[in-house]
């Protein structure tokens, strides 16, 4: 049996022997070390943060702003390195890393940056990268794709735009693993299903990560598979910093996934502004045409009484008749184009009516947290729900499911 009362230690005092042992190998000290850097980040203070690694492991890297400043070259994700320094623990978090005090770099390129760099090439030659094979964002899509990790920000954030903007829209959503080995196999199975369905666009949302998080979207597979879609495709993979081969064969590049709904949504309040716009300049434009017509009969009912041959009367009468025509079919067309609007404003506004859909006999379900069920997968047995009818709100559980 286990005795848990003898040889009791505090972290702190683990990561201090650690710290004590590596402090006695002198070989820890003035270590040189290669390797590939990844990760790079150049932090606010001036210290500079990155993991250096090989085919096999990884090592974490900081170089103080002292330091920092001393190096002759700014150092990047793909630079192949050796690093001067010593290997020490910080204790705080009970990791250990390489204090660099000096970089020299290489000739040679990062494994990684020699794949990627590779894989761009040859998409160049095969005409994936060319920028003619942009496909045209549908400036008012009736319905949207997409794929997005199930749990995370990123569909939050995209769900909550286009409800915001575009809500007569619909959404299909294909959830998906999108880092890790298993990545590009599941976003593959989602593009697949993507073709099956009548979308006017995808959004393909990552919303960031780091370099190693980013790479699934490298993946010539998935690369290619993007690129043989019909349908134009949004990428929000990475922040307004973080760039991987999808962002440069999607159709648009969006900096977040909040950034990709607002681009392919147009605002539905400014398009009934812009009808309320054009209603009044309608209005405003038949009472011109109106006016401008009356005074044009005046002139001719003047000219009329003071020329009164035969020929003159006859020729007046006719382009009297003429006119007539005109300003009725002018009035007709121009009244029939505001009906048009006006029954067109009337359609969307009923459409935004949540009423609608509750007197026509359906009801609305939400959760305990008063978010919306739509789809009875997320539903478990004895649940407890809300549900609202066009005339009341009710308590329901769930007993059974079929």
């Amino acid at each position: 049996m286990v005795n848990f009362n003898m040889n009791r230690f505090t972290v702190s005092q683990v990561n201090g022997f650690i710290k004590q042992i590596l402090s006695f190998e002198e070989i820890f000290y003035g270590i040189n070390v290669e390797g590939e850097i990844f990760n790079f980040k150049y932090n606010i203070t001036g210290h500079m943060y990155f993991t250096l690694k090989d085919e096999k492991s990884s090592i974490s890297c900081v170089v103080f702003k002292d330091q920092a400043d001393t190096i002759s070259f700014i150092p990047k994700d793909g630079m192949f390195v050796v690093v001067h320094g010593d290997v020490g623990v910080y204790e705080v978090y009970g990791k250990y890393q390489i204090y660099i005090k000096d970089i020299k770099l290489c000739e040679e390129e990062g494994e990684e940056y020699r794949k990627l760099k590779n894989l761009k090439e040859k998409l160049l030659k095969e005409g994936i990268l060319n920028l003619e094979n942009k496909k045209e964002i549908p400036k008012f899509p009736k319905k949207i794709g997409v794929i997005a990790a199930k749990s995370g920000a990123a569909i939050e954030d995209v769900l909550k735009i286009i409800n915001s903007r575009y809500p007569i829209v619909k959404v299909k959503i294909y959830y998906s693993i999108m880092q890790g080995k298993k990545a590009v196999k599941s976003i593959i199975n989602s593009l697949k299903k993507v073709e099956n369905d009548e979308l006017d666009v995808l959004i393909l949302a990552r919303g960031g990560g780091s370099k190693e998080d980013l790479k699934t979207f490298d993946d010539e597979d998935l690369v290619k598979k993007v690129c043989k879609l019909k349908l134009p495709v949004v990428s929000a993979i990475g922040h307004e910093n973080n760039w991987s081969i999808i962002d440069f064969v999607a159709d648009l590049r969006a900096s977040t996934p909040s950034n990709a709904a607002e681009l392919i949504c147009p605002d539905m309040k400014v398009l009934l502004e812009k009808i309320e716009q054009y209603k009044y300049l309608l209005k405003k434009y038949i009472k011109s045409n109106i006016d401008d017509v009356y005074f044009k009969l005046k002139i001719l009912r003047k000219d009329f009484l003071l020329f009164s041959p035969t020929k003159k009367i006859e020729n007046l009468k006719q382009l009297v008749n003429e006119n007539k025509e005109k300003i009725k079919f002018l009035i007709s067309k121009l009244i029939k184009n505001y009906e048009i609007s006006l029954n067109f404003s009337i359609y969307i506004l009923k459409n935004l009516n949540p009423k609608k859909v509750l007197n026509a006999g359906y009801a609305l379900v939400l959760n305990e947290e008063q978010k919306i069920i739509s789809s009875s997968k997320n539903l478990n047995i004895n649940e407890n729900l809300n549900l609202i009818l066009k005339d009341g709100k009710f308590k329901i559980k769930i007993v059974e499911k079929f």
